[in-house]
């Protein structure tokens, strides 16, 4: 999310273009500044959004349109109540769109609800596309003394196996 700002700060400034970046785990100081100052393009996460609405520092009515990112792992994180509070608060003459890895009911009927009721929809791929069970994932937050020789271990263990490893 903070990857956009950056972007975004960079392409709006030679077009005097303001944005601000909301999200929680930090100060909402600087973000209020922002806001009260003018920003042109708000990108946020739906708790701290909601928040700054409630306080009456973040409104929303003259949105003329909404970019919802990643709709179907919002709603799955249990934040379709802070999403249906902020979409309500933004201009009912408004332009939205919505992307979202999988299209289950509830990101369907929040289309419905909020978009154009002929939205067009883009599908990539196909809709019938699952994960494949056989694949084995393997997570693992380790201190970076031990990271080496845990990557080895799972190297010998899955020696036969192909394999595609991310280590940071």
């Amino acid at each position: 999310m903070c990857q956009i700002a950056d972007v975004l700060a960079e392409a709006g400034a030679p077009c005097g273009i303001n944005s601000v970046c909301l999200y929680g785990g930090t100060s909402k100081g600087p973000q209020i500044s922002a806001l009260k100052s003018g920003v042109d393009i708000v990108i946020g996460t739906p708790g701290r959004m909601k928040d700054l609405i409630e306080m009456g520092v973040c409104c929303l009515n003259e949105v003329s349109f909404v970019v919802l990112d990643e709709a179907d792992r919002m709603l799955d994180l249990g934040f379709e109540p802070e999403v249906r509070e902020i979409l309500s608060q933004t201009s009912s003459v408004r332009q939205m769109v919505m992307f979202s890895a999988t299209w289950p009911l509830a990101v369907h009927k929040l289309a419905q609800e909020f978009m154009d009721p002929n939205p067009i929809k883009v599908v990539i791929g196909s809709e019938d596309l699952a994960a494949n069970h056989d694949v084995m994932q393997i997570v693992e937050v380790l201190e970076d003394r031990a990271r080496d020789s845990r990557l080895l271990a799972l190297l010998e263990k899955y020696h036969t196996s192909r394999r595609l490893i991310y280590q940071s």
